[in-house]
């Protein structure tokens, strides 16, 4: 992971935090593992990968990303719940403290390892399970903090309200940013009526639309839940577009023998 950090390769990365917690992989290694064990196993080597200093300078693969100025492999490791951004090196620096300290790099990417060293936020969209309530456009949530998804959670009051669950999500984000999309989410601006149209006239997928529609004019990463793939994904993406087309390899389109015969 160190040289992945120092060479910029992000999709390496993410390859091996991808292997690393996918269970068919690391049973191929554990075959005798019970679940709750590997899991465990999971999270210990995980760990190991993200936040294992070195030897020479007690720099983690964080720190070398920071430092490299690598801001796709700091967005990689920053991302993942398990990174530790406050891991101290043998000066007693944080990453934050060395951004592109050994490598001479624009504002803009020293602007961009700032934003993806902040707290990582998300902005929902729930629906009620039954349909029976309008979609709510949740608070900026983190998984380092628990405050945003206890508002969210305060939507359900009652056991009569319906149960709510996120179909949708913008992130992740810069906490400044996250509160920008949520604002233009719930109230788009003037000059974007239609995206107000489609939030009033489509109750089934209108939020999820204009939600879609925003982030990517704003560049921001954007999934949703699908149903027939049983994941969120984007679909317009590059990964989203090669899962559909995945599905729609296995999917058999063929009509029955017994089908063409009645339509004979």
């Amino acid at each position: 992971m160190h040289v992945a950090a120092k060479e910029n390769q992000a999709k390496i990365a993410q390859l091996l935090l991808d292997s690393l917690e996918n269970p068919d992989f690391m049973r191929l290694m554990y075959p005798d593992d019970q679940e709750d064990m590997l899991q465990k196993r999971i999270h210990y080597i995980v760990d190991l990968y993200l936040n294992t200093p070195d030897k020479a300078g007690f720099e983690t693969p964080l720190h070398f990303a920071c430092k490299f100025g690598c801001p796709d492999v700091v967005n990689v490791l920053c991302s993942h719940p398990g990174i530790d951004k406050n891991c101290k090196n043998k000066d007693g620096l944080k990453p934050c403290d060395l951004i592109c300290s050994r490598k001479n790099k624009t504002q803009e990417v020293k602007q961009r390892i700032e934003e993806y060293l902040e707290d990582r936020c998300y902005v929902p969209l729930l629906r009620a399970t039954d349909n029976t309530s309008q979609p709510i456009i949740g608070d900026p949530w983190s998984p380092e903090s628990s405050e945003g998804l206890a508002r969210n959670q305060q939507h359900t009051r009652s056991p009569m309200d319906p149960l709510m669950t996120v179909t949708a999500f913008a992130g992740p984000l810069s906490p400044f940013k996250a509160a920008d999309f949520r604002r233009s989410w719930k109230t788009p601006p003037r000059d974007r009526a239609e995206f107000y149209n489609i939030l009033k006239s489509d109750l089934d997928r209108g939020a999820e639309k204009v939600g879609r529609d925003l982030a990517h004019e704003m560049g921001h990463p954007w999934a949703e839940y699908w149903g027939f793939l049983d994941c969120f994904v984007d679909l317009s993406s590059p990964e989203g577009l090669h899962m559909l087309e995945e599905y729609l390899n296995r999917k058999d389109f063929s009509v029955p023998d017994s089908s063409r015969s009645r339509g004979e």
